[in-house]
Order: C-alpha cells, then sequence, then structure tokens
C-alpha cells in the first residue's frame, strides 16, 4: 500500500499566505491527487489560521500538527489507543508527556488536555570517543578541550567535537575513534575542515591529522553523512567493509549497517567514485541525485536516480520517506528510539509510505500516524514495538 507524501510544512505556509509560486504549484498538486487531502488541508488551514499553541518555549506548529494530523482523518479499529482524549470544535487536542505540557486554545479559550500513555523519548547528542592512547572520553554532556599526543587540540561542545588543522612532525598517524549507541547522534569537524553527521550504531576511524597526499577514515559499521573540503591535492577516501569511496569535495551520505542486507553511498553535491568494490574489478562513478547500492549477499550492485536530501534529512533533525517500506523504517526507529521491533504480520513490512516527521519526538506521534493510516496494529509493550 503506498501513500501519498503530506507536507505539513506547506500546509502550514498555505494558511498563512507564505507560499511561494513553486510551493503553490507542489501543493495544488498535491491537494488534486485524493479527496482526502483536501480534508487533512482544509482542517490543517483552519488550525493554523485560527489557533494558537501556548507553551513556555515559542510555539512549533509543525510538532503541535503532528499530534492533531493522525485524528483528521479517522479509520475505526478494535484497538486501544497509546492516547486518548476529547476533541473541541475541529480536533483540538493537548498533549501531556511526563515531562512536557502543550496547550492548543481553542476560539473560546478552553484548552483540552491528553496525557501521554508512554514515554519512549527521542535519541540524543551524545557519544563516546576513544583517543590514540585508548583513553575513553564521554561526549555530549558539556564543553571541553583535549589534547593529543602530538599536540593536536581537540574541542568538545554539547554536540559537537572538532580538531584543529596542527602541523605536525610525527612520523606515526595517530587514530581517533568515536562509537555511538542506540539512540544516539553527534557531529564530527576533522582536520581538514570536513564535516561529519554521525548516526545511531555507528563506528568511525579517523586520524588526528591527515598526512601523506590521501585523506583516508574508516567507517566499520553503521551511517555517516560528509561534507568534505575541497582540496583537489589530496583526495578524501572514505573505507567501508565493502568498498572505498573516494572524493574531492562534495556531500554524501553512507549507510552501512550490520543487518541491513544493502550499503548504501548517496550524492547530494560532486562526484564520488566507488573503489576496491569486494567481487568486481571496475569502479563506478556517480552523479548528484543518485545512490549506489551493493547488495552483501549477491556482491552485485546497482546504481539508482533518488532524492538524495531525503537520505541526509536526519542530520537536519528529521525522518524522510519516500516509497520506504516499514521493515525498513522501524529499522531507523529501532536504532533512534532504543526499542526492539518485532513483525507478527509479515505482510506490514511491505507497506510503503511516504511523509517528514520530526526526529527529536515522542514515538507515540510516528506510531499513532503509522497506524491510522494504514491496516497495521501497533502494540507498545515497555521498549518492544509490535506490529500486528
Amino acid at each position: 500500500m503506498k501513500q501519498s507524501n503530506i507536507d505539513i510544512e506547506l500546509i502550514r505556509k498555505k494558511a498563512l499566505g507564505e507560499l511561494t509560486p513553486e510551493e503553490k504549484k507542489a501543493y495544488n498538486e498535491w491537494l488534486g491527487k485524493k479527496e482526502t487531502h483536501k480534508l487533512y488541508a482544509n482542517k490543517a488551514e483552519y488550525y493554523f489560521s485560527h489557533n494558537k499553541v501556548v507553551n513556555e518555549q515559542p510555539a512549533d506548529f509543525e510538532k503541535a500538527w503532528l499530534r492533531i494530523l493522525p485524528r483528521l482523518v479517522h479509520k475505526p479499529k478494535l484497538r486501544i489507543p497509546r492516547w486518548v482524549g476529547a476533541a473541541a470544535s475541529i480536533a483540538v487536542i493537548a498533549l501531556v508527556s511526563y515531562t512536557t505540557f502543550l496547550l492548543v486554545k481553542t476560539s473560546h479559550d478552553q484548552p483540552v488536555v491528553v496525557q501521554n500513555a508512554t514515554n519512549i523519548q527521542a535519541g540524543s547528542k551524545t557519544a563516546e570517543l576513544q583517543l590514540s592512547n585508548g583513553q575513553v572520553v564521554r561526549l555530549g554532556s558539556g564543553d571541553m578541550v583535549l589534547q593529543e599526543t602530538d599536540g593536536t587540540t581537540i574541542n568538545t561542545a554539547s554536540s559537537e567535537v572538532s580538531y584543529a588543522n596542527n602541523v605536525v612532525d610525527n612520523e606515526t598517524v595517530l587514530y581517533n575513534t568515536i562509537r555511538l549507541n542506540k539512540g544516539e547522534e553527534f557531529t564530527l569537524t576533522l582536520a581538514d575542515g570536513t564535516r561529519v553527521w554521525i548516526n545511531s550504531m555507528s563506528e568511525l576511524k579517523f586520524p588526528v591529522q591527515f598526512q601523506g597526499d590521501t585523506r583516508r577514515v574508516e567507517l566499520v559499521y553503521g551511517e555517516v553523512s560528509f561534507d568534505v573540503a575541497h582540496n583537489a591535492e589530496k583526495p578524501f577516501i572514505l573505507k567501508t567493509p565493502v568498498h572505498d569511496v573516494e572524493v574531492l569535495g562534495t556531500r554524501f551520505n553512507v549507510s552501512c549497517y550490520a543487518n541491513d542486507g544493502t550499503v548504501q553511498t548517496t550524492l547530494a553535491e560532486g562526484k564520488v567514485r566507488i573503489n576496491n568494490v569486494i567481487g568486481q574489478l571496475e569502479s563506478i562513478e556517480i552523479e548528484p541525485d543518485q545512490q549506489y547500492v551493493f547488495d552483501k549477499k549477491d556482491l552485485t550492485a546497482s546504481v539508482k536516480d533518488v532524492n538524495a536530501e531525503a537520505y541526509l534529512a536526519w542530520t537536519k533533525g528529521r525522518f524522510q520517506f519516500e516509497d520506504e517500506n516499514l521493515e525498513s523504517i522501524f529499522k531507523k526507529l529501532e536504532r533512534w528510539y532504543n526499542v526492539d521491533v518485532y513483525f507478527v504480520n509479515n505482510q506490514a513490512r511491505q507497506e510503503y509510505f511516504n511523509g517528514r516527521l520530526p526526529r527529536f519526538e515522542n514515538i507515540d506521534v510516528i506510531l499513532d500516524m503509522i497506524e491510522e493510516v494504514s491496516d497495521v496494529e501497533i502494540e507498545l509493550k515497555d521498549n518492544a514495538v509490535i506490529l500486528k
């Protein structure tokens, strides 16, 4: 089953009269695809135009709307929802978690409060850094300054670690390793200025300073996204368990998880060359908005056209799914929310979805949306998500 993409931001901008001509065209095309889109749009526009969000923090309309959106088109189901409540006027809902409060005012200024039944929170910006001498430092708790044995200064902040570009005489290349568990992400700036976004359940090994005529780093496992500093005289090479990715200056993403059947290299800008592929002799170059997919079982490879930004969306704080099945989606949710996912109904693995969702959000918001627009029933027990 495939769903049409619902862009919440476009609906909000339409309601507030902020659409550009290009966005207006995209909005009208989406609106005409299904009758249910008109229902979503009408109620969403009314919500954004007439209701106010009250909170101690600045209003986040997308998060507020995500809490309301699943309830606008309802499919009767014999299930106990994770969160229950009442609606006044047009599904005016207020969410109360164990730690936060959000009220949505009606025109009569009478908020309705709903209690959230679970409290599985999104991941956080934390990581573990291993220095060349074996010392392990936990990152994400605040600012501190470290120093490697070659004199390189390492600055750590709440969400990023960066390496100073020093001239070193040390002939021995020093390596550091950054590791992330479930429910973690972090950002790294290498000594050459290259920025790296590291996703949950990942390990990246890299030199403290780049020496010689190449810049080599190694993705042991997991997912990383690079914005590579340009240096035509010193190619940047990412080594993975199945191949090397060679670039000059570019933005790209590599996903290489042990429990995935493929390794995906997605290019957003520039050009990359895939070298030293297991079972293959020839190198392959890909262009922006192309993805190189290596099948670990068959040792075969293919190149396909994609929207590269969808594969880099996690670096900008959101999930973006484009014709993606539930099996793939829940692997990502499993890593980020530190939950265990079980498919009782194997047919549910091949339900397809499109859409964008905030990454730093309670898991209930995402589970309820998936459940409401599909025939899948989802049960949440402790840290286990069961799809029936």
